[in-house]
């Protein structure tokens, strides 16, 4: 059955595309490519701009399809990224029309399933499932996806998170703030909906204490008032669509880690399709599979608890990805830390891997992404690691695969590493920065 995939995750976040900077409508666009892997022949995919043609005859090499089968749907010029707004363009409709032919065999896979996707795919005449159709009518994703609802959710279901509290006045805030300090020092303030550390603060009474996944750290002076720090924070952090903010014990912990579920219909057992360390400088940069910091019950009950949470969502009527995350406290606890109802950054480098090397690849070798490297062009880039024998090739068990390629307006790239070991993963990276 072919999809129609429209990668619109960021809208989660931000929905007004007239206010994007040049910096998100790039960071947008990145995210946006990471979907090409998701193609198999005779899929469709929306996307703001084409990206660089020899990029995709590589993807089709890797996936050892036909890159003619594949359909790259690329907006009108004038919206600079994939929005909203752009699904009611005629042109568009009418070009996707041409694509799906028989309606009645496509689906729809999307990040955010929202009620604009509702209406173009009523206009292309694609079936939606009546209850999918009600929850998209309730803005059931937008509510899946908000830190506050999460913590409801796993408080219900004694599902282990670090204490915390959800705060909708500057008043609630900076009491929170003066009992949470308490208990670890640490707090992480978060924006409702925000992703990859963007809405997320951190505040401590001392310079030595250390932040991973935070945007930025303030360090309270001595009788510092909390009522002005509230008041700051409401000022930078509220808007339309973060109406509260979380404030959460941060705990000294050994590293994040996620685990990603495919949530089928009701009377399916929800799908496992990967798990692994999220590789983290200030913020997110890639993923390790699998966790090397985790002992073997630990991955356990990292699989458990990810399990649960996909079962509480699909219980509700969820169909998609889904991934939940969770730190490894210093005194070895797991404790969840939020689940994003939608596909994760990385989706694509799951699917991948588990496509090349078999399902349970986890098992027998290494896999590390890693995003943020520059690139001049696709082309270079490539042509470079092929000199060096460092590009993985179709039946190997060891190389590099450019992931992700963005050689226009943010000049990076995103590659993935496979490797019988982590000091030969590793020895890879080396070779790789060396160029």
């Amino acid at each position: 059955m072919p999809k129609l995939i429209i990668p619109n995750g960021y809208e989660l976040y931000q929905s007004n595309a007239t206010s994007l900077t040049q910096n998100e409508i790039n960071a947008r666009y990145f995210y946006n490519l990471r979907f090409l892997w998701l193609l198999e022949p005779g899929d469709a995919i929306l996307l703001p701009k084409p990206p660089a043609k020899e990029f995709l005859s590589y993807l089709a090499q890797v996936k050892q399809i036909d890159p003619e089968t594949l359909h790259l749907v690329i907006l009108d010029n004038k919206h600079s990224s994939l929005n909203s707004a752009a699904l009611s363009d005629p042109n568009l409709i009418a070009y996707l029309e041409k694509i799906i032919t028989l309606p009645a065999e496509w689906s729809i896979q999307t990040c955010y399933f929202n009620r604009e996707i509702a209406m173009l795919a009523e206009k292309l005449h694609l079936s939606i499932n009546p209850e999918w159709k009600a929850l998209v009518e309730s803005n059931f994703i937008l509510r899946a996806n908000s830190k506050a609802e999460f913590r409801k959710i796993s408080t219900s279901n004694h599902i282990p998170i670090p204490e915390g509290i959800v705060c909708n006045t500057q008043e609630a805030l900076a009491l929170s703030l003066k009992n949470l300090l308490k208990i670890t020092g640490q707090v992480i303030i978060k924006q409702e909906y925000n992703a990859s550390g963007k809405g997320n603060i951190g505040i401590s009474f001392d310079n030595n204490h250390h932040f991973v996944g935070v945007i930025k750290t303030i360090i309270l002076k001595d009788n510092q008032c909390l009522n002005e720090i509230a008041h700051q924070l409401f000022s930078e952090l509220i808007n339309l669509r973060n109406t509260h903010l979380v404030v959460e014990v941060y705990y000294p912990n050994k590293g994040t880690f996620t685990a990603q579920f495919l949530s089928p219909p009701r009377g399916q057992e929800p799908i496992l399709l990967s798990y692994s360390e999220i590789l983290m400088e200030s913020r997110w940069v890639g993923v390790q599979i699998p966790p090397q910091t985790l002992s073997p019950e630990q991955i356990q009950t990292l699989i458990a608890y990810s399990r649960q949470l996909a079962c509480i969502m699909q219980e509700r009527g969820y169909l998609g990805y889904l991934c939940c995350d969770a730190i490894l406290t210093d005194d070895n606890r797991i404790l969840f830390t939020e689940i994003n109802v939608r596909p994760g950054a990385e989706t694509h480098a799951y699917i991948l891997a588990q496509h090349l090397f078999g399902k349970g690849y986890e098992n027998k070798m290494i896999v590390l992404t890693r995003n943020g490297l520059k690139t001049d062009s696709f082309i270079n880039t490539h042509d470079k690691l092929q000199d060096q024998n460092l590009l993985l090739n179709n039946g190997d068990s060891a190389g590099i695969v450019l992931l992700t390629v963005d050689d226009t307006d943010s000049k990076q790239f995103e590659y993935l590493v496979a490797a019988p070991d982590l000091k030969s993963a590793y020895a890879l990276e080396e070779k790789l920065s060396k160029l």
